[in-house]
Formats: structure tokens, C-alpha cells, sequence
């Protein structure tokens, strides 16, 4: 499967592009970046004007793009994915100057989220593809204080802080590395401790080493902003994941006992990379 091309459509910040680049770097994928430069909530409304009757593809083309990345919708490619923050303190174009209080806006965003994570549902379609929410954004993945940090599961933001999220990631531990030194035991710890954050979102007892078939029950788009909209909801917090990190686990799947691998893997063996200067 790692000859297969792969299409990444996401916002086109720095770091984002930075830290889906080395994962499939390391893995060897064959993969294009295509960045739309606009968040989730601009694409939503292109999308719904169609009443979702669209292909991702002719929507994008509606963006200001450079040509050469219109060009890379002409291609063929065996899987799509998007890769977005969920914004949930978005305010519309019309609201710049009088917005909406923030827990309006949230609650509003929060629905269309889940209207978009269930439409974005087939990685192999390629008129849709399947969307990956980061909750509240990219930072999301270095929210604690080592690559797999047992306490990152406890790990929320209070409503009125998310539009500070990115300072407050900014001051835990794995903040201070070069993303282009981490090395695939980093991803692994990742991947492992947004999984066992994912199960314990679901309300599993017991959130640690979770069965893949389990796995693909609580993953869907659909399902975990649904579960980030009773918590907000219930409880006006929003729990911390990156799903960024499981289109991997989407693509290979358990074949030959990946996922499987990749939840057993110990964290003992795992390497810091070198420290941002």
C-alpha cells in the first residue's frame, strides 16, 4: 500500500504541513500536499451552498490558488485525505466587527463540524475523501510533556480558553523539538496516546490498549465531534485530540498487525529529538 499516491488537502500552516510531511516521510508514502490556505469553516460554507452535492476537487479549484496546485487536481490518486483544525471560535465574514458571544459561535461550529465529518467520510472516494478534525488545532499533538505522556488522556480546554490554545501548547514539554527529527518510535508514542485519549473520550473503562475493531467503532469524524459536542455541551470544555494522527492508522489498518504494533509498542525504547534553538 505505500506505493499507492496519496492526495494530504490541508490549511497550509507551516507547521501542519511541517509535521504530516515527516510522518509519511518516514513511513515512505507516496504523497501531494495540496494547501487550500483557509480554514474548515470557509470550505463548509462552499460545500453547503451544493447541499452537499459536490467533489471536493471543484471546490477547491474555487479557492486562490497558485495554478500549480490546480494542477495536482488533475491527478489521480488512490486516496484523499483533509487535514483541518476545528475553529471552533470561527466568526463568519459578516461578524468581524459584532460577533456572536463565543459560546454561540462554538455551539454553532460544533454542528457543522459534525455535518462535515459526516460527509467526508471515504478516503477512497475521490470526490470526498475522508476528513481528519484536529480539536482545537494542529497543536494539539505536542499538548504534554513527552511523547506519550499517561496523563495527556485528562487533557481538556475550558471554552473560553481555546483562542489561547496555541500559547498554552506552547509551554508544555514537547513544544521545545524540531519536528523534522522525530523519528517513527515519536509518531508511534503519538499515535498510541491519541488512541488511548479517543478511547477514553468514548467512555471505554479501560483506555489503554484498545482492539482495532474497537478502534474503527470510536474513530470516525462523525462520531468524535458528536462526543466533543456533549462535552462542550455538558460539561464547556473540549477534550484535546489530533486525528491528524490516525490517518495512518487508517491506511495501513491492522494489515500484518500494524495497528496492533503500533498500540503494544513500548515507550521505552523511544528517543527525545533535539530541542528547538
Amino acid at each position: 500500500m505505500s506505493n499507492s499516491r496519496i492526495l494530504l488537502i490541508v490549511e497550509g500552516e507551516k507547521n501542519e504541513t511541517a509535521f504530516i510531511s515527516r510522518l509519511t516521510e518516514l513511513y515512505g508514502m507516496k504523497y501531494q500536499i495540496y494547501t487550500v490556505g483557509t480554514n474548515l469553516f470557509a470550505l463548509y460554507d462552499k460545500v453547503k451552498r451544493t447541499d452537499f452535492q459536490c467533489d471536493i476537487k471543484d471546490i477547491l479549484r474555487e479557492f486562490n490558488i497558485p495554478e500549480e496546485q490546480k494542477e495536482m487536481l488533475r491527478e489521480d490518486f488512490a486516496y484523499t485525505y483533509l487535514i483541518f483544525d476545528s475553529e471552533l471560535q470561527d466568526k463568519r465574514p459578516n461578524e468581524r466587527h459584532a460577533p456572536p458571544p463565543l459560546p454561540s459561535r462554538i455551539n454553532r461550529n460544533i454542528d457543522r463540524l459534525i455535518e462535515m465529518a459526516g460527509f467526508f467520510n471515504d478516503e477512497t472516494d475521490p470526490s470526498k475523501g475522508k476528513l481528519y478534525i484536529n480539536y482545537p488545532m494542529m497543536e494539539s499533538y505536542r499538548d504534554a510533556d513527552s511523547f506519550y505522556d499517561e496523563q495527556f488522556i485528562y487533557n481538556a480546554i475550558a471554552l473560553e480558553d481555546i483562542p489561547d490554545f496555541k500559547k498554552i501548547a506552547s509551554s508544555k514539554h514537547l513544544a521545545g523539538f524540531t519536528i523534522q527529527d522525530y523519528t517513527k518510535e515519536n509518531y508511534t508514542d503519538l499515535m498510541r496516546m491519541h488512541v488511548d485519549k479517543l478511547a477514553f473520550m468514548s467512555g471505554k473503562e479501560n483506555p489503554f490498549l484498545l482492539p482495532y475493531t474497537e478502534y474503527l467503532s470510536f474513530s470516525p469524524g462523525e462520531k468524535i465531534a458528536d462526543i466533543q459536542k456533549r462535552s462542550i455541551m455538558n460539561d464547556s470544555v473540549l477534550h484535546i485530540l489530533n486525528t491528524s494522527l490516525f490517518f495512518l492508522l487508517d491506511y495501513y489498518g491492522n494489515r500484518d498487525g500494524f495497528y496492533d504494533s503500533v498500540i503494544k509498542n513500548s515507550k521505552i525504547n523511544s528517543v527525545e529529538p533535539k530541542k528547538e534553538v
